[in-house]
């Protein structure tokens, strides 16, 4: 994100590769793992990085198992509109 926001062109070869990793750690729910689980934060993140770097989130580019990054993050939203951390851990609720 840093990065391009800075200006980096979003095809250099440094975003090109931080993409990958992103893509490469997203599960099937859509989330983007972090210590092996899928959580809202590192979800958030890759969000943030794919919009900074002209991609959209919800395009199928973006989607493992027809779950995309903002579906996942959808699915942690608890009715009294704060997010649940990852699928079956509630903890630090945002």
């Amino acid at each position: 994100m840093a990065l391009a926001v800075a200006g980096e062109n979003s095809n250099s070869n440094c975003i090109t590769d931080a993409l990958s990793f992103i893509k490469a750690t997203q599960t099937n729910s859509g989330g983007v793992q972090s210590l092996g689980t899928a959580n809202a934060a590192s979800t958030a993140w890759a969000v943030n990085a794919i919009v900074a770097t002209g991609g959209n989130p919800t395009s199928s580019e973006w989607k493992n198992d027809g779950n995309c990054p903002i579906a996942f993050l959808l699915s942690l939203q608890q009715e009294n509109g704060c997010f649940n951390w990852s699928m079956d851990n509630n903890m630090n609720p945002e």
